[in-house]
C-alpha cells in the first residue's frame, strides 16, 4: 500500500488528485488544507463535503475519517506551524508527498511582505526540511508558466532562463522552485516541479476564467475582454492535469543523468530534480475559448471588450515535448468536451448546492 500526503486537497487540483488516488484501495491518503478564504471558502466545503468529510467534525491539528472512502483522512493545518508538520510527517512516514497548496497570498490582499513570506516560502520550506528528514520517496509540487512574465519566446521551456518575473505570486513561485532544487542538489530529495497554466474542469475556482464567463452568460452580465480576447493561453482540463500528476508522481527522477533511462526524466540536472509543464498542447485565443462556453451553454455572451496597454505579453504558453506525455492528442473537441462537464456541474450541482447546502447527504 503506498501512502499518500496531499496539501492543498480542498482546493481545485488538490480535489481532483485526492478523488483520483481514492480510485484504488491500494491508496492511503492524507488530505490538509488551511480552510481560508484566500480562495472560495464555500467551494472549499463542498469539495470536502463531496469526499464525505463532515464539516463539523474538522478541527484544527486532529484527522478526520471520511464517511465515503474508508481510505482518506483530512486535517485542518496551518503550515506555517514547523513543529506539528514535521512531526506529523515524520510520524507518518508518508511515501509520496504532493504539495499543491493554493493558500498564496498576494501584497494586493495583506500589503504586509512579512506576512506573505510567512504564507508562502517559509511554509514550503518547512514541508521541504520534513521531507528530507522523512525519506519520502517523492516530492511533487505546483508552479505555474506565469513566473516567467515578460519573455521574448511564448512557447516556453522547462529550462528557458526566468529573468522578468512580474507579480508577487510569480516571485514565490520562482523562489519555490530553487529552495527545492538546493534540498534536492544537496540533500537528494527526489523532487519534481510540474508548471501549469489556466487549468479549468468541475470544481473549478470562482475566480477562474471558465467560472467567471458561465455566470456572467447565465446571468446575462457583460463578459469582460481584455486584448479584444486575442490573449492566448495554455487551457488545460483537470483530467490531463491529475494524469501528468499521478504519472509523475510514481516516477521519481534519480541523480545521475547518464543512468536516466524513462521519459519522465530527460532534463540535465545532476541531482534527483525535474521540471515539466503540465497540461495540454491546445493554446488557444481567450475569445475562442468564450465561443466554446456559449456553445456549451446554448447562448452568447454580452461581451464589452476593454483596452489594457500595460498588458505587454499577450501569447503565454509553454512547450510539453519534454515529457512523453506531450504526445496528448487533446483537441478542440475534447475541450469543448471538458466545459461541458464545467458547465453541467455548474447548473446541476454547484447551483442546487448554494440552494441548500445539505443536498449531498439526501
Amino acid at each position: 500500500m503506498s501512502k499518500f500526503l496531499v496539501i492543498g486537497s480542498a482546493g481545485f487540483i488538490g480535489f481532483h488528485v485526492v478523488q483520483s488516488l481514492l480510485k484504488s484501495s491500494q491508496n492511503s491518503v492524507v488530505g490538509i488544507d488551511l480552510l481560508n478564504d484566500t480562495n472560495d471558502l464555500e467551494l472549499k466545503k463542498m469539495r470536502l463535503e463531496f469526499q464525505g468529510i463532515v464539516l463539523e467534525k474538522i478541527s484544527s491539528n486532529s484527522l478526520c475519517k471520511s464517511i465515503f472512502f474508508r481510505n482518506y483522512q483530512f486535517m485542518e493545518l496551518n503550515l506555517s506551524k514547523f513543529d506539528f508538520i514535521f512531526s506529523f510527517i515524520i510520524r507518518e512516514q508518508f511515501d509520496y508527498v504532493i504539495h499543491l497548496n493554493d493558500n498564496n497570498i498576494s501584497f494586493q490582499a495583506v500589503k504586509d511582505l512579512f506576512q506573505i513570506n510567512r504564507f508562502n516560502s517559509h511554509e514550503f520550506l518547512n514541508i521541504l526540511e520534513a521531507c528530507r528528514h522523512s525519506n519520502v520517496k517523492h516530492f511533487v509540487f505546483s508552479s505555474t508558466v506565469d513566473l516567467f512574465g515578460l519573455f521574448n519566446n511564448n512557447q516556453l521551456l522547462e529550462l528557458d532562463k526566468v529573468l522578468n518575473t512580474k507579480g508577487d505570486l510569480n516571485y514565490y513561485n520562482r523562489e519555490n522552485e530553487i529552495m527545492a532544487y538546493y534540498y534536492s542538489s544537496v540533500f537528494k530529495v527526489p523532487t519534481t516541479c510540474i508548471r501549469f497554466s489556466s487549468v479549468f474542469g468541475a470544481w473549478s475556482q470562482s475566480d477562474s476564467v471558465i467560472f467567471k464567463f458561465t455566470e456572467s452568460i447565465i446571468k446575462d452580465r457583460p463578459v469582460e475582454l481584455i486584448c479584444q480576447g486575442n490573449i492566448v493561453l495554455n487551457f488545460c482540463y483537470i483530467d490531463e492535469v491529475v494524469r501528468d500528476i499521478i504519472q509523475l508522481t510514481f516516477n521519481p527522477p534519480i541523480e545521475s543523468f547518464e543512468k536516466k533511462s524513462n521519459v519522465y526524466s530527460t532534463l540535465k540536472f545532476d541531482s534527483p530534480f525535474n521540471i515539466f509543464n503540465g497540461g495540454n498542447n491546445v493554446p488557444m485565443r481567450l475569445i475562442d475559448f468564450l465561443a466554446l462556453v456559449e456553445t456549451s451553454l446554448g447562448k452568447k455572451s454580452i461581451r464589452n471588450f476593454i483596452d489594457s496597454p500595460n498588458v505587454l505579453n499577450k501569447k503565454i504558453f509553454s512547450d510539453l515535448s519534454t515529457a512523453e506525455h506531450a504526445k496528448s492528442t487533446y483537441n478542440e473537441n475534447n475541450m469543448l468536451d471538458g466545459i461541458n462537464v464545467f458547465v453541467k456541474w455548474y447548473l446541476e450541482f454547484y447551483v442546487r448546492y448554494m440552494a441548500t447546502e445539505d443536498f449531498l447527504y439526501n
